[in-house]
């Protein structure tokens, strides 16, 4: 068809090109085709460019990673033991290091010693425990339980009995309603030498008279229990070196304990009622006790090798006569003493520190809060008083800073000790603060300005200072002068 210009009367062929469906598609495919061939060349590059990163990162070396396995794995035990909280949490060790990289996680997974320690609770499921005690080669040599939940207490203990031939210190906190599934009767323990029972009852009347019963355990040297009165032991006391009884039991069954444990070198127990048998123990060198209430263990003790002293509750001039008595009748050579004082008067305390033997070189002084004996520190001033005192340890409530400076005017005295007194050599002062919320540590509660000179030029002199303050609700601290 033939198309004329009406302007210029130029004439022209009017061809309508149409492509037809199996042209359209063609072009289509070569158009695809061609961009396809674009991005498998820029793919090519990519992977090639991949290839040369990898093969440089393979290249550089790590130094943490060139170390031997040894070293990390002994690098890995460390991490885990200064865990405060050894729980299977992910951003904590162990399983925090099992994230880091591929060879850390191999070393890990392969090394039973990094798994050693577990402290386990009930909120946890029972397999996390199963999966743990595989990666710990038998199960963890330092292993705790504490099940709140009876019905997931069950399972959890039965776990546990199943790897009883690896128990080595096992610490287990459960309600008392589930002491009957704790059978441990009959069950051999060749490795176990220590084992803790924190047994608590919840409100109400719940009582359970059960008996636990560890007998097959010929390695067992600590016991350490904090019970219910209900609970008894079927121990095999006269293998024990160690002994924490700190539920408070009667005198006299705990003599009765006691004279069937010739073995044991420390001790720790709370009593009441009076005592009428006498008891020597040749091999305790400590002993923790409980002094007020009108009768203590003292008055049954003879303790000739006692070297360790720790007493709580001296309010009265009766109990430092008990001590007194204790101590003359054990003729023992003390060295350390730790002496907690709820409430006293002068006097009082005046009789107890002078009965301290000279023997004594380390001291240690706690009270409760708002109960700060204010004698203390002019006591401590007379030389005569632990003459040949090197350590000292005070743990008390809020300070005011008139007591600082008692403190600063004591220290003075007792550097300047000379022979035959000996100087002080160390203290270390733990003061509970009282902020507003009772949450935060509160300097204000520290010593001043003028007092922190004073420590700091004790400290130039030679002696080892540590100032650490606490809050009253919480476990946070801060170090204020640390020169040990």
């Amino acid at each position: 068809m033939t198309t004329t210009c009406s302007m210029c009367g130029f004439s022209f062929c009017n061809m309508d090109r149409q492509l037809s469906p199996a042209a359209s598609t063609e072009s289509r495919r070569q158009q695809l085709r061609s961009r396809l061939s674009e991005l498998n060349s820029q793919f090519e590059l990519i992977i090639a460019e991949r290839q040369t990163l990898l093969a440089e990162s393979e290249a550089i070396v790590y130094p943490i990673l060139s170390l031997p396995v040894e070293t990390t794995i002994e690098i890995f035990q460390c991490c885990a033991d200064s865990e405060t909280d050894s729980s299977p949490s992910p951003s904590k060790a162990p399983l925090l290091l099992t994230q880091i990289c591929r060879q850390w996680r191999k070393i890990a997974l392969h090394a039973p010693e990094v798994w050693s320690s577990l402290h386990f609770r009930d909120e946890y499921p029972v397999e996390l425990l199963e999966l743990w005690i595989s990666r710990s080669g038998g199960f963890p040599r330092d292993f705790s339980l504490h099940a709140r939940d009876p019905p997931r207490a069950g399972a959890l203990i039965e776990t546990c009995i199943a790897h009883a031939d690896h128990w080595w210190d096992v610490k287990i906190g459960i309600l008392l309603s589930s002491v009957p599934q704790l059978a441990l009767s009959g069950i051999s323990f060749p490795m176990l030498h220590s084992v803790s029972f924190d047994i608590y009852q919840r409100i109400g009347n719940e009582v359970i008279t059960d008996v636990i019963t560890i007998q097959n355990a010929p390695l067992l040297r600590e016991v350490h229990t904090l019970t219910l009165p209900d609970v008894r032991f079927n121990i095999p006391w006269w293998q024990l070196t160690t002994l924490s009884l700190r539920q408070t039991l009667d005198t006299a069954e705990c003599i009765a304990i006691l004279a069937g444990s010739p073995n044991l070198i420390h001790l720790t127990v709370y009593t009441n009622g009076p005592g009428s048998t006498s008891l020597v123990m040749p091999s305790l060198e400590s002993l923790t006790c409980n002094l007020a209430g009108g009768h203590t263990i003292l008055e049954c003790l003879t303790l000739p090798h006692l070297t360790r002293l720790t007493l709580y509750g001296i309010v009265e001039v009766a109990e430092v006569n008990v001590l007194n008595a204790f101590l003359r009748n054990s003729e023992c050579h003390l060295v350390f003493l730790s002496i907690s004082i709820p409430d006293t008067d002068r006097h009082t305390l005046m009789l107890c520190l002078r009965s301290i033997p000279d023997s004594v070189t380390e001291a240690e002084f706690s009270w409760q809060p708002r109960s700060f004996p204010r004698d203390l520190f002019a006591e401590l001033r007379s030389l005569d008083v632990l003459p040949h005192l090197a350590k000292l340890c005070l743990r008390t409530g809020r300070l005011k800073q008139y007591h600082y400076q008692s403190l600063v005017d004591m220290l003075v005295v007792r550097r300047q000790a000379t022979p035959p007194r000996g100087p002080l050599e160390s203290l270390s002062l733990y003061v509970k603060t009282y902020s507003q919320s009772g949450l935060d540590v509160d300097p204000r509660n520290g010593p001043n300005a003028s007092t922190m000179t004073q420590l700091r030029k004790l400290a130039s002199a030679g002696l080892k200072i540590k100032v650490t303050l606490s809050a009253r609700l919480t476990w946070s601290t801060q170090v204020v002068l640390d020169t040990v």
